[in-house]
């Protein structure tokens, strides 16, 4: 079964004598130990006494990672990863899910995909610059900053700047037909999956649209398994048995227990290292299904974060004059990293499972960005045009186009998480912010 190979990396560059490095890395590479082992590159170069750490499992393979003239360490994947060897290697033609940071004697950069998927966090002060796939490894000697998606980190004469590289931009939607939208998409989805895919891969299931439209085309490259969680009597686990039949996968199906709910409310506050109600309520069910993929011995998942923004999948959209649509959706795509993905990378690689993104793929959101809106909603059905590919795809017409609830409704967790504050009498947000506080960072926390 595949191994993961690159799951992180950290790094703090020194200009002083006075700074303990050893302390700060010995600090960084206990907090994201759950990422694997830690490979410490240190070099007394030009811009400071640096040290780069690359995060990795037990396959991993560190030799790409020398080179002769610089020092690179990679989160996630690099598609077109040899161009990064070269001389003069262009940031901009980049392809994949990635951060990689180079150092060589005068500079350090750090790239960031620039849909989001591999984050990033950094911080300087005047005798240092550190960085690290996670804010709270960072968290005790500086104020972690976000390095934007698609932008780069420079650091050149003990001066940090921030450019854009490869950004996102608000393109006027082009004409195209139904059918010949609908022949494109199909084919890129495919192509995705394909590129994606190993020899077994587990998927993320709810039995929706997006999981069961990805499910299907992987199917074609891997013995595929659907992993779904819900309370007991809850939609997801009814709904999406029916349509593992359909297909003719398998599926796990893990009934939630209401008591374990407070456990995984704390696991997740304290490994998102955030108390945002919201970001909280979907990140629970996440945490809970990859911790049973995991268990079942894979360690790639699929899933469909993406499809909701890329193809307008969102309620208030309906609402919306079509000029508030582009503008508001084209916002959530610029924004999914901070709202979504950044929080399931960090559940995800916790519980030790790479999760691909096959719908954030970089030419399905171009095509998707150029679509018109009328593909997107149409007569109030939402991802109209994901619809039609589905059902291209194989996918059974009733099924393609079922409603489907959020996660943290469908799966019931939300009921039972809101039940548990007010029996304490707190609002949502004062409870989670009482978890973080007490539980995560306070004298109980162990992590």
């Amino acid at each position: 079964m595949f191994s993961l190979a690159l799951t992180g990396i950290a790094g703090l560059i020194s200009f002083s004598d006075t700074v303990d490095a050893d302390a700060i890395i010995r600090s960084i590479t206990e907090k994201l130990k759950h990422r694997g082992g830690a490979f410490i590159f240190r070099q007394n170069l030009d811009i400071g006494n640096v040290f780069l750490i690359q995060f990795y499992t037990e396959q991993a393979d560190l030799k790409p990672i020398i080179n002769s003239k610089k020092l690179f360490v990679l989160s996630g994947r690099v598609f077109n990863l040899k161009e990064a060897l070269l001389e003069e290697f262009k940031p901009e033609k980049l392809r994949g899910y990635y951060v990689l940071a180079i150092a060589n004697r005068k500079t350090l950069r750090i790239f960031r995909d620039r849909i989001g998927i591999q984050p990033v966090f950094y911080g300087y002060t005047k005798d240092f610059l550190v960085f690290a796939s996670e804010r709270r490894a960072i968290r005790d000697f500086v104020t972690p900053i976000r390095l934007p998606p698609g932008h780069m980190l420079l650091l050149q004469n003990r001066k940090v700047s921030i450019k854009p590289i490869r950004i996102l931009t608000k393109p006027t939607p082009i004409e195209i037909s139904e059918k010949e939208a609908t022949e494109t998409l199909s084919r890129l989805i495919i192509q995705s999956v394909e590129r994606l895919s190993e020899d077994e891969i587990a998927v993320m299931f709810s039995g929706g649209l997006d999981s069961t439209t990805i499910a299907r085309v992987a199917s074609r490259f891997s013995d595929v398994r659907l992993f779904t969680v819900a309370l007991p009597e809850a939609r997801d686990s009814v709904w999406a048995k029916k349509v593992a039949d359909v297909l003719k996968l398998p599926i796990d199906i893990h009934v939630i227990h209401p008591g374990d709910l407070e456990y995984y409310l704390e696991q997740t506050i304290c490994v998102i290292d955030e108390w945002n109600p919201l970001k909280v309520l979907i990140g629970i069910p996440i945490y809970i299904t990859c911790e049973r993929i995991r268990e079942n011995g894979f360690r790639v998942a699929f899933a469909g974060q993406g499809a909701d923004e890329l193809f307008g999948g969102y309620a208030k959209y309906l609402k919306m004059s079509i000029q508030d649509f582009l503008m508001n959706n084209f916002i959530d795509i610029i924004t999914l990293a901070a709202n979504n993905l950044e929080r399931d990378e960090h559940i995800s690689t916790f519980n030790g499972v790479e999760l691909r993104l096959p719908y954030l793929d970089d030419d399905i959101v171009d095509f998707a960005l150029r679509l018109p809106p009328e593909l997107k909603i149409r007569n109030e059905i939402r991802k109209y045009i994901l619809r039609l590919v589905a059902i291209r795809l194989g996918v059974p017409r009733e099924i393609a186009f079922a409603p489907k609830k959020a996660v943290q409704y469908s799966t019931g967790t939300a009921r039972y998480i809101r039940r548990i504050a007010r029996r304490i009498g707190k609002s949502l947000s004062e409870y989670f912010r009482d978890v973080y506080t007490k539980i995560c960072y306070g004298p109980t926390n162990a992590k």
